[in-house]
C-alpha cells in the first residue's frame, strides 16, 4: 500500500510539476520527498544532512549544523539560535545558543559575553552604574536632580 501511495505521489508530481506543491500546507513527508537527493549512491535530505547541505558534497564546517539547506552556527546564528529555525526577535543577538537583547542584557551588554559589573545595569548596550549616578539613579534613564544614594534619589 505504501509503495502504491509513493508511486501515485510521484505520478502526480510528474503531471503537475513539483513547483506546484504549496510547501506551506504540504506535510513534512511530502516536503522531505522533494528535498531528498542521491549523493554518492545514498538518498539524503539536503535540508538537514551536514555532509550534503543544500546540495551534494556541500559539507558544513565543524561546529555548524545544516538548517533548511544552509550551514548554521547554532551558538551565534540569529536565524537558528540554539536549534534550527529558532530566530531571534528583531534587535536581539544569539549568544551561546540563547537570544539576548544587547541593549538590556547584563550578561551580554552591547555584545556577547560583555557582563556588567555588580551594581550596574545594561542601558542601551552600555554597562551603567545605577547606585550613585544622577542620570541613571536606580535604573536606566532615571534622572535624579539630587544626589543618588544606593539607587534612590535623595530628596532631603
Amino acid at each position: 500500500m505504501e509503495t502504491t501511495s509513493f508511486a501515485l505521489m510521484v505520478m502526480i508530481v510528474a503531471i503537475t510539476g513539483a513547483a506546484a506543491l504549496n510547501t506551506d500546507v504540504a506535510t513534512r513527508s511530502e516536503r522531505s520527498l522533494f528535498m531528498r537527493r542521491t549523493c554518492n549512491g545514498m538518498s539524503v535530505d539536503i535540508t538537514t544532512d551536514p555532509l550534503n547541505c543544500g546540495r551534494c558534497g556541500n559539507a558544513c564546517p565543524m561546529g555548524t549544523m545544516c538548517c533548511n539547506g544552509n550551514c548554521a552556527n547554532l551558538i551565534t546564528s540569529r536565524e537558528h539560535c540554539g536549534i534550527c529555525g529558532n530566530a531571534c526577535a528583531q534587535g536581539n543577538i544569539c549568544c551561546n545558543s540563547s537570544c539576548r537583547n544587547p541593549s538590556t542584557s547584563v550578561f551580554d551588554c552591547g555584545r556577547c559575553g560583555n557582563t556588567c559589573p555588580v551594581g550596574s545595569n545594561c542601558c542601551g548596550g552600555t554597562c551603567t552604574e545605577v547606585f550613585s549616578s544622577q542620570r541613571n539613579c536606580g535604573g536606566c534613564g532615571v534622572v535624579c536632580p539630587n544626589p543618588c544614594v544606593l539607587g534612590v534619589c535623595n530628596y532631603d
